[in-house]
């Protein structure tokens, strides 16, 4: 019985932590970091439906930083519909908030490198990979913009 109780306590924290990563601040938005090179990081507070905007020069390094929690089983995916001749994208990694707490959100890391000078988009989405289609997974676009300042 002891051991059910425990269970079921696990259970309803690891889903309260899925509803306020699902939820964001706001109206189901959230913040997401960003770094283009050496500048310093920028925070944008994102919304279903909005986009944003990126422009970097060749060759410079891209870090995107979005809210996540690994223990729900949602984790950030990258469409494959990119131009890589404009941007390349470079490593994946996830940063855990609190290594000691049971069920603790993180951080979901994005490296990305500027390529040719040009468009493309970048689609992320936050979803269960093993899961059909449903319809409140969160979908963030970025337009990339790679262009020299010269």
């Amino acid at each position: 019985m002891k051991r059910g109780l425990v269970l079921l306590c696990v259970t309803v924290f690891v889903a309260l932590s899925a509803f306020s990563i699902t939820q964001g601040t706001g109206e189901d938005g959230m913040d997401i970091t960003c770094r283009i090179g050496d500048e310093a990081t920028k925070t944008v507070y994102w919304q279903p439906g909005k986009t944003i905007f990126i422009t970097a020069e060749p060759d410079e390094t891209v870090e995107i930083r979005l809210p996540a929690n690994a223990t729900t089983g949602y984790e950030w995916v990258l469409d494959k519909g990119y131009h890589t001749r404009y941007v390349e994208f470079v490593k994946k990694d996830y940063e855990v908030a609190d290594p000691e707490l049971l069920g603790s959100s993180g951080t979901s890391i994005w490296i990305f490198r500027a390529g040719h000078e040009g468009v493309t988009e970048l689609t992320l989405e936050y979803l269960r990979p093993w899961e059909e289609e449903t319809e409140d997974k969160k979908v963030v676009v970025i337009q990339f913009r790679t262009k020299s300042d010269g």
